[in-house]
This record gives C-alpha cells, structure tokens and sequence, in this order.
C-alpha cells in the first residue's frame, strides 16, 4: 500500500505535472505563442513532426542518467544499500514515462494542429515538450545529488 501512495505521489504531486500544466493554463490567458506555433507547425508539417520527436531524444538521455544511477558502479554502489532505493527506482522509471508520454503528447498534438484545432494542438506539443524536458531535469538532479553525496 506504501508503494503504491508514493506511486500516486510520484505521478500526480510532481514538477513534470506542474510543467505539464503550464501552456495549457498561459494558452487559455493568451493564445497568440500558441497560436503562432501552430502556424508554423501548419506551414511546414516537418516542423511539427521534428518537434514532436524531441521527446524521444529526451526519453533517450534520461534513459542513460537513469541506467547511471540505478546500475552504479564502484563507491556509488552504496546507492543499492540505502533503505529507500526503491523510491529512486520508481522515480526513474515514472520519468521513462513521462518521456513516453510526452512523445504521445507531441503527436496527438500534431494531429490536432494538421487536423482539428491549431492552438490546443500546439498547446498539446509545448506540454509533451515541457513534460519530458521535466522529466529529464528530475533524473539529472538526482543523479547530481547521489554524485554529490557520495563524494564527501
């Protein structure tokens, strides 16, 4: 029951949420960067779809940092003895999620730009973008933090 409190806590109390959440509310106030995005992203399909694939290039470093902190090597392997490790381990793989998600994000958001509604769509992509970038800004801290940690 603890894990999965600390799952939900890791999930939906997070600053990946918070960046998640933020071009939708500033879309809602002012619509024009939104708006001017999607414009782009009409103009030349090429754009959107490269802007939607960030995500994986992000899903790929925060991959990298978080196979770094969960398979240490050397002094960092006191890491593996700490009581908590598993809430690191959850904590990477949410962020491998996230990623995920965010690329779902960038081409649902792409859809709609081409297709439907181009301010929400573009609203939809800078969300997966900022969901991912979030994501890979939490592991890297992390993985900072442990570096600084054992090095004293």
């Amino acid at each position: 029951m603890m894990k999965l409190i600390e799952f939900l806590r890791v999930v939906f109390i997070s600053p990946e949420m918070v960046a998640s959440g933020l071009p939708f509310v500033i879309s809602f106030y002012w619509p024009e960067p939104a708006t001017f995005v999607g414009q782009q992203f009409v103009s030349d399909a090429k754009w959107a779809f490269g802007a939607a694939t960030i995500p994986l290039g992000l899903l790929a470093t925060t991959y990298a940092f978080g196979t770094d902190i969960l398979s240490p090597s050397g002094v960092k392997k006191a890491v593996l003895l700490w009581p908590e490790y598993w809430k690191l381990k959850m904590r990477v793989i949410v962020a491998l999620g996230f990623c995920l998600l965010g690329f779902i994000y960038g081409m649902l958001g792409v859809y709609l730009v081409l297709h439907q509604n181009l301010v929400w769509g573009a609203t939809i992509v800078i969300a997966g973008l900022f969901l991912s970038a979030a994501s890979l800004a939490s592991v890297a801290l992390a993985k900072w933090a442990i570096r600084e940690i054992l090095s004293d």
